[in-house]
């Protein structure tokens, strides 16, 4: 499924565009025992890395015992406190 992955960018940064607040999406992560040609695996470092120039404001969970993750991208950053 590598074609997939020169479109990533711009798809997402279209959609961060049109989005009011930011968009949300799922990937396989790359942390697994084996991977599905069929299915998008993703490690970390590299969706960071073409992610980053889009936002600032992202956030990764991986922490509800699936194997993929979800990114949040947002437009501007969650209020503290």
């Amino acid at each position: 499924m590598k074609p997939v992955l020169p479109n990533m960018a711009p798809t997402i940064g279209a959609s961060i565009g049109a989005a009011r607040k930011g968009v949300a999406f799922n990937v396989m992560s790359t942390l697994v025992d084996w991977e599905r040609e069929d299915l998008f695996h993703w490690p970390f470092d590299r969706m960071v890395a073409c992610l980053s120039p889009l936002t600032r404001h992202l956030t990764m969970r991986a922490d509800y015992g699936l194997r993929e993750y979800t990114v949040y991208l947002r437009r501007e950053p969650l209020p503290y406190g």
